[in-house]
């Protein structure tokens, strides 16, 4: 039998000592790079770089230890969806955002980022969030979504976006949220 050069040896390989993951794995995510990230529920998250694991934490800005959702951005940066805002990840350098920054509901379960470049957030209790140009814009119940909880975000070919929710999936237009955003 042939292998590939670099497949581990068995059908299953553990992370190694040394990595101190703590805690359920709530995410786990492979950006443009090969690079994967694993984000945890009480021990912040981790990069694996050529060097081994790089782990962010609160003391490197993150919001929170709790890491629900990862989504790489068309720049290669990394946004990170936490249970107390949301942080983006570029180089070395790490941005957050929480309630005092305008977020509106801080537990962020879900990310995407459209072809456009804006981030939509799925949060637990303020809705879908857009957030372009540094601020946020939350579409809930009373603009006609089921629920104000948004479980996953999900863009078809077709520009549909399928939200799931406590009440089901709903699929709406984007370009109708982008409308709706914006007043119209």
């Amino acid at each position: 039998t042939s292998s590939k050069p670099d497949a581990p040896s068995s059908a299953t390989s553990s992370v190694g000592a040394g990595v101190p993951l703590g805690g359920n794995l709530l995410a786990l995510f492979e950006d443009r790079s090969a690079t994967i990230w694993v984000g945890t529920t009480n021990n912040g998250l981790y990069q694996r770089t050529a060097a081994g694991w790089r782990h962010w934490d609160v003391e490197d800005g993150l919001p929170d230890h709790g890491v629900y959702t990862l989504e790489q951005s068309h720049d290669g940066s990394v946004w990170v969806g936490t249970r107390k805002g949301l942080a983006r990840i570029k180089g070395s350098q790490l941005t957050a955002w929480r309630e005092a920054d305008g977020l509106p509901d801080p537990l962020v379960v879900a990310l995407h980022e459209d072809p456009e470049g804006t981030l939509w957030l799925g949060t637990v209790s303020a809705g879908l969030v857009r957030f372009r140009d540094g601020r946020f814009l939350s579409i809930q119940e009373k603009q006609g979504l089921p629920d104000n909880t948004v479980w996953a975000i999900l863009e078809d070919h077709f520009g549909f976006f399928w939200l799931s929710s406590n009440r089901g999936i709903v699929r709406v237009v984007r370009d109708q949220l982008e409308l709706l955003a914006r007043g119209e």
